[in-house]
């Protein structure tokens, strides 16, 4: 299929050489783009079949919002947006959701995730254990007690009972990325000499 032809399925895997040659061509297209460096990574993963979806925040120091959207639909990504409230930050410029599908993204645009979180949270590809553990304190491990996170830049709220099911997630997530876009692993664990203890949310809100 031709990058420019429109959406894979979702969780599509890539098995022929043709299909690890687009593959690659899509992940080039989202390495140049001027976003933040954990929306790259989670395009990927989007792009890779590790989540269903994710939501992109654009400002005034990325790229033009048209330049973006083209960037996503030629790589072969579904795309929707939300509309910025006048009264947030006027620092943002766009808001836009990205899938496999069509489907998935509408469905994620239509979703508050402060009133829905666990919709969200769902489309975003955090495990349901983690989802429960969100905003219930006596469910989630404390910072003390995590786990050693090098080389992992990715983070959401482990639980108390399946911490080692979460991580392996975790670890999933960034073992993608560290194959595909290796400079970019880099990058989100703070260079050769950091150990990636960068504190994100990766959407869980």
């Amino acid at each position: 299929m031709s990058l420019e032809s429109g959406q894979r399925g979702e969780y599509e895997w890539f098995s022929s050489d043709a299909e690890r040659a687009e593959q690659r061509e899509a992940i080039d297209v989202i390495e140049k783009l001027n976003i933040g460096m954990y929306q790259k990574a989670e395009l990927i993963l989007v792009l890779c079949g590790r989540k269903p979806a994710t939501n992109i925040g654009l400002y005034k120091n990325n790229d033009d919002p048209e330049i973006v959207r083209e960037a996503l639909l030629r790589a072969g990504f579904a795309i929707a947006e939300k509309e910025i409230p006048s009264a947030s930050d006027a620092k943002q410029v766009a808001d836009i959701m990205v899938a496999l599908d069509q489907k998935t993204a509408d469905t994620l645009a239509q979703l508050n995730p402060k009133e829905d979180h666990d919709a969200f949270g769902r489309l975003m590809g955090f495990p349901d254990t983690a989802r429960k553990a969100f905003g219930h304190e006596d469910e989630a491990l404390t910072l003390e007690e995590y786990p050693d996170m090098t080389g992992i830049p990715f983070r959401f709220k482990l639980s108390r009972d399946h911490w080692q099911d979460e991580m392996a997630t975790l670890q999933d997530w960034s073992k993608t990325i560290k194959q595909h876009a290796p400079e970019l692993y880099t990058e989100l664990c703070g260079g050769p000499d950091q150990t990636g203890r960068h504190e994100r949310n990766s959407g869980q809100k």
